[in-house]
């Protein structure tokens, strides 16, 4: 009888190994953006504050676009939308890794408002 090693190794790493090392990974990469983001506020309140107002609305409006069906990409609308409403405040010359994470971060806000929500109102979520 033959043993196939790779897929026996495979194996091990996806039930053994990537199970141990992707929580602590998780864990510690949510860690460093959560003390990015205080870093950033504190040095860059302003903008901070421009980000955390402008970043829930133009999520909601990608989403009101897309299942409208004018839109296809809401993130490159979002983004768009973002930049923008900063440069109509005269917020000008902001990175696009920050407008996005600040969406991305708006983003995860609103899945996790509506599924506490949902749990609020008294509907079960589904198992995943």
């Amino acid at each position: 009888m033959h043993i196939d090693w790779s897929s026996v190794v495979t194996n091990l790493i996806v039930v053994v190994v990537i199970p141990i090392i992707v929580p602590p990974l998780a864990a510690w990469l949510f860690a460093k953006a959560m003390n990015a983001w205080k870093e950033f506020r504190m040095n860059q309140p302003n903008l901070a504050y421009a980000l955390d107002v402008i970043a829930p609305l133009v999520v909601k409006a990608a989403e009101q676009m897309h299942v409208a069906g004018y839109i296809e990409d809401k993130k490159t609308y979002a983004l768009d939308l973002a930049q923008k409403y900063l440069e109509a405040h005269g917020i000008k010359n902001v990175q696009l890794e920050v407008i996005e994470a600040a969406i991305e971060a708006a983003v995860f806000d609103a899945f996790t408002c509506a599924a506490e929500d949902t749990r609020q109102a008294g509907f079960p979520l589904p198992e995943v």
